[in-house]
């Protein structure tokens, strides 16, 4: 699935990790430009909305992160 917002044409990712345990998120779905840019993001911690601030971790011991479109 892509979106064009502006100029960019953007992608839907779900992004994974390789392991996880009962309190770690095991996946997220991000929109980026790129497969790059979404691994990228998954390994920030911290979003900013106009709502409130989202927060989530996938720590290194869960690397390699994939992402598939």
């Amino acid at each position: 699935m892509s979106l064009r917002i502006g100029i960019s044409k953007m992608k839907v990712f779900l992004v994974k990790a390789e392991s996880y345990t009962y309190d770690d998120y095991d996946s997220v779905v991000l929109v980026a430009e790129s497969k790059e840019r979404a691994l990228e993001m998954a390994k920030e911690s911290t979003w900013k909305t106009h709502e409130k601030e989202k927060r989530f971790y996938f720590g290194e011991r869960q690397y390699p992160l994939t992402a598939t479109e």
